[in-house]
């Protein structure tokens, strides 16, 4: 069994590990590795999460609080990047249904993505594609506009108001955390903090070849509430199990773990294969 509660300075480390609704619903293998392991889930609700009613909904989140720990929420994503319109009737239905299925989990956190989109949200403009496949646009640090300050702002406060839990926003593109530092500091809650996506600094974030993981710590700071735990070849976000891609997994525990306090975080592997290799990882060399 995997000690998920390992002692910080203030409080236990809790570890989570992303899970289909499908995997609750059969208590399929999956399942038994976060039981067997007393992992939390983090639901993840890009994939399946509409195919059930809400007395469906119920009857998993009983089987959540009955058979493992804890459980965090991942709210879903557009691959074009959400606009966040608080005009848009649309968005504002998305927004109610998800915070209502999610309350019944009763979650610890929350965590979305926060859409920062350089071509349309920087305050300085894209001066140039990077042209890396299926990488980032540009290789440019951006302050983020007005606009998509006072949008996000808005709809995340939304989302804290929909919830008792913590809310985290997690980068996907951005090649500096300044948008979410930017985003938290008008936020002005202890309830929302940073999601660092280690796969996601790795590939997307050029964190391969510019190797600052360091500086993307010290700028969040006591923000840095969360992190998502991968890994990839540099070139694609391929949520591999952790040591089977190229992150120097050393280093970056050795930076992390200057974090006080420890971070939660979650084994981002979005196949069981992953997720076993991730766990036999930890053991070996345990992030906290």
């Amino acid at each position: 069994m995997l000690n998920n509660d390992t002692p910080s300075a203030e409080a236990p480390v809790k570890i989570y590990a992303t899970t289909y609704f499908r995997s609750i619903r059969l208590r399929d293998e999956h399942f038994r590795v976060l039981a067997d392991n007393s992992l939390r889930a983090e639901l993840y609700f890009q994939l399946g999460w509409d195919k059930h009613s809400l007395g469906q909904h119920r009857e998993l989140a009983k089987t959540v609080a009955g058979e493992l720990p804890g459980c965090g929420i991942h709210l879903p994503y557009d691959s074009n990047g959400s606009v966040h319109n608080l005009g848009d009737r649309e968005e504002m239905d998305w927004l109610e249904r998800h915070m209502e299925v999610a309350g019944l989990y009763k979650p610890d956190h929350v965590v979305g993505h926060l859409d920062f989109n350089a071509l349309r949200d920087s305050a300085s403009g894209v001066r140039k594609y990077f042209g890396q496949k299926k990488g980032p646009l540009d290789d440019q640090f951006h302050e983020p506009s007005g606009d998509f300050l006072e949008r996000s702002t808005n709809w995340w406060k939304l989302v804290l108001a929909a919830t008792p839990a913590n809310v985290y926003l997690e980068h996907t593109h951005e090649h500096s955390p300044l948008p979410a530092i930017r985003l938290l500091d008008l936020l002005g809650t202890e309830r929302a903090g940073f999601c660092l996506d280690l796969g996601h600094w790795h590939h997307f974030g050029m964190g391969k070849t510019r190797k600052n993981l360091p500086e993307w710590v010290k700028l969040v700071g006591p923000r840095l509430k969360h992190l998502h735990v991968h890994d990839n070849d540099g070139d694609g976000d391929q949520h591999l199990g952790l040591g089977q891609g190229t992150i120097n997994l050393p280093w970056a525990w050795e930076e992390l773990r200057k974090v006080s306090p420890h971070p939660n975080f979650t084994l981002e592997n979005h196949r069981s294969e992953g997720l076993l290799q991730s766990l036999s990882y930890l053991r070996a060399n345990p992030l906290f």
